[in-house]
């Protein structure tokens, strides 16, 4: 109703005799849907050239992501375990400690990762994704694609070479 282009409301067709021409269903916005995301960031030692601008990217993410109200968790890949730099609850610049610390070592332990991911997500009423941010291949492949199997929600890699360092072939391989 009072729009010039759209889906013709057939009530309203007596109006053309009376010269209204307001023929068109009125258009609605969806309902919306409640998200959560978790990202999870690499911090392996091969993450050292390009982890400030990774650190940043998460953040920013994650800031952006609870600007939408959508609910967000940071889960730190470094060393052997993940860590929880930020929890649902907890507003991004609240965390910011936890979030840009610098730190990287070890290898890519994502599999665990994204089984805390996982388990987190479980226990959430919202539309669930995972972004991971990345520069290579995860430990353990095999391990690693049983447990994204196990995910009922997206799993999105966003793949980081800032430095020239990563490696295209993981990027190639994990694409499926």
């Amino acid at each position: 109703r009072g729009l010039r282009r759209g889906t013709i409301d057939s009530r309203t067709l007596v109006r053309i005799k009376t010269r209204d021409y307001r023929l068109f269903r009125k258009r609605e916005k969806p309902e919306t849907k409640d998200y959560a995301a978790v990202l999870i960031l690499d911090r392996s030692g091969s993450m050292n050239r390009d982890i400030e601008e990774t650190e940043e990217a998460c953040a920013s993410m994650a800031y952006a992501l609870s600007a939408l109200n959508i609910e967000t968790c940071v889960i730190d890949v470094c060393g052997r375990t993940p860590k929880l730099a930020k929890p649902f609850e907890v507003d991004p610049e609240d965390c910011t400690e936890t979030l840009l610390t610098g730190e990287t070592s070890g290898s890519t332990p994502l599999t665990p990762a994204l089984r805390v991911a996982r388990e987190r997500l479980k226990e959430r009423d919202e539309f669930p994704f995972v972004v991971i941010l990345t520069d290579g291949r995860p430990n353990k492949r095999r391990k690693y694609m049983d447990e994204l199997e196990r995910c009922q929600f997206p799993v999105l890699g966003v793949y980081v070479n800032f430095g020239g360092s990563s490696d295209p072939a993981s990027v190639d391989q994990s694409s499926e």
